[in-house]
């Protein structure tokens, strides 16, 4: 067994023993899923916002928003039998729209919380985790009937088909995974299943004014290979801090174009779940394209 065997088993017996049922299986995913399930909408909303910058936008943009502003409201909806109600009306009416369909694919998916508002948009989603109990969950949700699913070796996106999608994301995920070598296979396989001209957008925490000498043990920095790390999950991370952002784009560079940085700062009398970390942060947004689309688009290159 090899270092990276070892730790997607770690990763893999993690998950699988505490995702018992569907309440711990939420709360692997957020200490308040209802929450983080209210807010997917607006997630999603930024996914296309950036995709329309290298890509025709599927549909019609103006088409998008409407779509998840209604997703947005019906999943704020206390009585979740009202709510998926509403959410089952709503796909029906966005699948029989016309126009060209969006392929995503959720790195890191867990229970399918990010991929439910673009199913209800009509749009094709499919799933990839480390955990088989985690996949188990999101194959449950009727929602989610027309995905795929598919299991991750640990460094890779599992069975995912080559060239097979418009958008790869991972939202929190890949901040969970202690080893640079297993994040830059990820990087090379999430290349694999994206078309030309595709788009990759991938989700950290950022610790503004902190250095790497200083990210609290067991949690690492960009350059590290924590093989050993006994836990996962935020209970040991990869801190991205502002050293390490250039190490985090040379990675990206590796295998895509047009990599840009984007920061999410909340205000100051944001409540935010500090859990394990301690520690306020802000989200940092790693966007890259699948060919070199921004030169096609300005330049005519």
């Amino acid at each position: 067994m090899s270092d990276i065997d070892d730790y997607a088993r770690m990763q893999r017996d993690f998950y699988n023993a505490r995702a018992t049922n569907e309440r711990t299986a939420h709360g692997l995913v957020h200490p308040d899923y209802d929450l983080a399930s209210a807010q997917a909408p607006g997630f999603i909303r930024f996914l296309l916002h950036c995709l329309s910058g290298v890509r025709p936008p599927y549909r019609t943009s103006m088409r998008n928003n409407f779509a998840l502003a209604l997703i947005a409201r019906a999943s704020k909806m206390r009585f979740w039998l009202l709510r998926d109600a509403v959410l089952r009306v709503l796909r029906v009416v966005f699948l029989l729209l016309p126009g060209r369909r969006l392929d995503a694919l959720d790195f890191g998916c867990g229970v399918g919380r990010l991929m439910r508002p673009f199913a209800v948009m009509g749009a094709r989603v499919d799933g990839v985790d480390v955990s088989s109990k985690m996949l188990d969950f999101a194959r449950a949700d009727p929602f989610l009937a027309r995905s795929r699913f598919f299991e991750s070796a640990g460094a890779d996106c599992g069975e995912a088909p080559s060239a097979s999608y418009d958008l790869v994301y991972s939202a929190l995920c890949m901040q969970h995974i202690a080893s640079r070598t297993i994040r830059r296979r990820i990087l090379q396989d999430m290349r694999r299943v994206l078309r030309e001209g595709g788009l990759v957008v991938i989700q950290f925490h950022h610790y503004e004014g902190l250095p790497d000498s200083e990210v609290p043990a067991p949690h690492v920095p960009w350059n590290t290979d924590a093989f050993d790390a006994k836990g996962t999950n935020s209970e040991a991370d990869v801190w991205v801090t502002p050293q390490s952002v250039p190490a985090l784009i040379a990675d990206v560079r590796e295998h895509f174009q047009d990599v840009t940085i984007q920061f999410c700062e909340f205000p100051g009398e944001a409540q935010l779940f500090t859990g394990a970390y301690g520690r306020r942060f802000e989200h940092v947004f790693v966007t890259a394209t699948a060919g070199y689309t921004r030169a096609e688009a300005l330049y005519g290159l």
